[in-house]
């Protein structure tokens, strides 16, 4: 039925056909966020998706989650991996928020008592890796934030 509704305050105004359109859009979002688990975990930001499988946790804006860069560290165990993943990703978007349709992730695998820790992302378009690599491996490397993401996540 193509005839206009009614907007809702301050916005515009659908046919019939585009708001069950818009309606199926926003309970596929919804359907989506519950398999997913976005949003719905305390310290989980709007947005962000954690994924766990056999271990691992990987916290990435989109799914699947993809590495085009990417450096590794280890770290200690800590009580929750969650807090750590997301502030190495927040350190690693102020770093890298220059490099256009940069994505971060961050995937954490336990092994031998010790984290190992997969930090980079997803960028689409041409990027000069051995440079973005190398601010990554320096924000990973820096004393003083890993000091905080063992605190803020212990």
């Amino acid at each position: 039925d193509p005839a206009p509704v009614d907007p809702p305050p301050g916005g515009a105004r659908l046919c019939h056909a585009a708001q069950q359109v818009a309606q199926q859009s926003v309970e596929e979002t919804r359907q989506h966020s519950a398999v997913t688990g976005m949003g719905d975990r305390k310290g989980t930001s709007r947005g962000w998706h954690i994924t766990r499988a056999e271990g691992t946790l990987t916290l990435s804006r989109r799914l699947p989650a993809r590495f085009d860069l990417g450096v590794g560290t280890v770290l200690p165990q800590v009580a929750r991996p969650e807090r750590l993943a997301h502030q190495v990703r927040q350190d690693l978007w102020r770093a890298l928020r220059d490099l256009r349709g940069f994505a971060p992730c961050v995937r954490i695998t336990p092994q031998d008592g010790q984290l190992h820790l997969l930090a980079g992302g997803e960028v689409a378009g041409a990027v000069p890796r051995a440079q973005a690599e190398a601010r990554i491996a320096a924000v990973l490397e820096d004393g003083a934030r890993r000091a905080r993401w063992l605190r803020w996540a212990a």
